[in-house]
């Protein structure tokens, strides 16, 4: 890929995280943090505004492009952000290995078995 190609996609990812934003503050009622030029900074990690964020970025994808594109896009995310991640137990909760109804249990809960 090339940096003009490059640029677009990012250009693109800002352009979806930002709209994806807006509507959770619209929809959640709760107010996010902004940066001095009035975009939102990135926030949210492994929490409800994460969720979100995904769930918006791939439906907005899908429906720019395909469901096909979504799903890869989507799925290149979540192995990037698998390698970036320094928590054993988040490769483990995202990898699908931690049975299900131990992901269904906060956190908080597990670290008191």
């Amino acid at each position: 890929m090339n940096s003009t190609q490059q640029n677009y996609k990012q250009q693109k990812a800002q352009k979806y995280e930002q709209e994806a934003y807006k509507a959770y503050e619209s929809v959640s009622g709760k107010k996010l943090e902004r940066n001095k030029d009035g975009t939102y900074k990135a926030q949210g990690h492994n929490d409800d505004l994460d969720a979100f964020r995904h769930a918006y970025v791939s439906a907005a994808v899908a429906q720019d492009y395909t469901a096909f594109i979504s799903k890869i896009a989507g799925d290149e995310v979540e192995d990037k952000e698998m390698r970036e991640v320094n928590d054993p137990k988040s490769v483990i909760w995202m990898s699908g290995i931690m049975p299900q109804e131990e992901r269904l249990v906060p956190a908080q809960t597990q670290e008191k078995k």
